[in-house]
């Protein structure tokens, strides 16, 4: 007769409590043409709420999701009252007519070459310049609601970054003000002393008391006029973060465009969820390929290159390019820009004759070129959002 089996740990255990139900606020796809092989799927940012999103989302039981390609927000099913409450408290007892409750997004990249692919301004400095997105410039499209105003995010995205302490010059006399998204003053503060630009010309101004967020601030002279405005993120400073995005939980206004996850609240009742599925779109660099092709061959001398195949033609330089290494080179560049990507559909053919330095010559042939790379991708100044692959061809 057998023994009976052995008790293990996990039949003393105790059962695992299921948690509160939660119901899908919204969700936020980040997409790139570049993967057009992975249906635009781009799985190059972290995301992490700030600081303060993080508390607020502590305090409404709200739940924050990180996957593969953007992310979801839920929260506790039998906190939509508390939600509800949260966005009609008004401030120092005024009835509710706008709201600006928000959560905030740091995206941070984990691909070095994302900028070299993108459709944003070559040699952008993270350090310098952010992109800010809100929902307030969502639109549907296609069954989703766009996070930017336009089909894909721009360099007109792009807004100066700030650290905590912020150095600013101005008329000697004259105060700053710090305006957020609402365009209420946040800073000074009731009864706080303004910061007075001293007798040089110079403020100092700390933002440490401010949620990460895009402000807009105002040097006002002695007589209460605007004299200078700049709009600016206060972030987080991390050497890949490129986006601060900011999702407002209702309609801000009556008459405020924009796609959010709340409807405007009613007193007594709870918050009634729109769920919508927000997708953040970014879009392939078009480059001008260039193809520098190199006799492997001492004295050797190429001719009658040519170039075939569907998408651009491509024009031979009228002389040899002369490479840093000091070997000379045919380069056949395209006369249009075309848009990199991960797999690039392109195929093109070289054709030609190679004369060795004895006179003979030999066909030259090679099926399917090399595509272009991410990278390098050189600059053109006057077309920032564009760019030059370089493909080296050895024959």
């Amino acid at each position: 007769m057998s023994a009976a089996p052995r008790p293990t740990r996990l039949q003393f255990a105790a059962p695992v409590a299921s948690g509160p139900a939660l119901q899908k606020m919204f969700s936020v796809a980040i997409t790139h043409d570049y993967y057009a092989a992975s249906q635009d799927c781009c799985p190059d940012f972290v995301v992490e709420p700030t600081p303060d999103s993080r508390r607020l989302m502590s305090e409404l039981g709200m739940v924050f999701r990180a996957e593969q390609y953007g992310f979801s927000m839920y929260i506790q099913s039998d906190r939509l009252t508390q939600l509800a409450n949260y966005l009609l408290t008004p401030a120092a007892d005024e009835v509710v007519s706008t709201f600006w409750q928000k959560l905030s997004f740091c995206l941070r990249l984990k691909n070095s070459a994302f900028i070299n692919f993108t459709r944003l301004p070559i040699g952008t400095c993270l350090a310098d310049r952010n992109l800010y997105l809100c929902n307030r410039d969502a639109h549907v499209q296609d069954e989703a609601a766009l996070l930017c105003p336009g089909e894909f995010v721009t360099g007109a995205a792009l807004c100066p970054v700030v650290g905590r302490d912020l150095t600013l010059s101005g008329p000697a006399g004259a105060h700053v003000e710090v305006r957020d998204l609402s365009h209420a003053v946040v800073y000074p503060v009731q009864d706080q002393d303004p910061v007075i630009f001293d007798a040089a010309g110079y403020a100092w101004l700390n933002m440490s008391s401010l949620p990460f967020g895009r402000y807009t601030i105002d040097t006002i002279d002695e007589a209460g006029a605007v004299l200078q405005t700049r709009t600016v993120l206060y972030v987080a400073q991390h050497i890949d973060a490129l986006l601060l995005l900011d999702i407002l939980l209702t309609r801000p206004t009556g008459h405020s465009p924009g796609v959010y996850p709340v409807q405007t609240p009613l007193p007594k009742q709870p918050a009634v969820l729109t769920q919508p599925a927000y997708r953040l779109p970014f879009t392939a660099r078009n480059t001008y390929w260039q193809y520098l092709v190199v006799s492997q061959e001492p004295g050797g001398q190429l001719q009658r290159l040519r170039i075939t195949g569907a998408g651009t033609h491509f024009t031979a330089s009228a002389a040899p390019v002369i490479l840093p290494s000091g070997a000379s080179a045919i380069a056949l560049c395209a006369d249009s820009p075309l848009p990199l990507r991960q797999r690039s559909d392109y195929a093109f053919s070289l054709t030609g004759r190679r004369q060795d330095g004895a006179g003979h010559e030999n066909p030259l042939r090679i099926s399917r070129l090399p595509v272009a790379a991410s990278d390098p991708v050189w600059a053109i100044p006057q077309f920032p959002d564009q760019g030059i692959s370089e493909i080296y061809i050895y024959v």
